[in-house]
């Protein structure tokens, strides 16, 4: 997991200057439109990674899905009866179980960042965990935990000789993330 931080750092910074959703001049409906586009990524994106999941893993994930924090976050701002977010249409191409467990890594991962992202908006337009910011507060107080348990079962489930698959994986989603931010 040191390796994979490290491959993935300069894909990791270039999605950090497309997305900032702490910055100082956010607007209220500039939040809300960044969570659109949040879940028109993780729509598609949580079919495919379970297209390539199985067992114990499906299971995990299935728990650790974050389209339904956004749900509820778009369901407390957004206005009612707004058309729903389009889908991502260029995804990373994952296939195997490895590369889905790269690509994981970085949504898994970005909940850590999320907890910061929390308490910088805390309280901006009436902002909370339980209204509006469910998807980045991600699990609470135990968002460390939850990371430290997912890195134990990547690190477990991807072999040596699958690494570059993970690693490819984990770039290739930085990428489509930002170039869906900066579309």
């Amino acid at each position: 997991m040191t390796a994979l931080k490290a491959a993935t750092a300069q894909q990791h910074r270039l999605l950090e200057a497309v997305v900032d959703p702490s910055r100082a001049d956010l607007t209220r409906d500039g939040y809300v439109a960044l969570l659109r586009k949040f879940h028109g990524f993780l729509h598609p994106w949580e079919r495919l990674i379970a297209s390539c999941l199985s067992g114990r893993l499906l299971e995990i994930f299935n728990y650790r899905r974050k389209l339904p924090w956004l749900a509820a976050d778009l369901q407390a701002l957004d206005p009612p009866g707004r058309t729903p977010p389009p889908d991502c249409p260029n995804l990373p191409p994952i296939q195997r179980t490895a590369a889905a467990i790269g690509s994981w890594y970085v949504i898994e991962g970005s909940t850590l960042g999320g907890q910061l992202i929390t308490r910088r908006l805390l309280g901006r337009w009436g902002l909370s965990p339980e209204h509006g910011l469910r998807y980045f507060s991600g699990y609470g107080n135990a968002t460390p935990t939850n990371w430290t348990d997912f890195r134990n079962r990547a690190e477990t489930s991807v072999d040596a000789a699958e690494y570059q698959d993970a690693t490819a994986a984990a770039c290739d989603t930085f990428d489509s993330l930002r170039n869906w931010f900066d579309a």
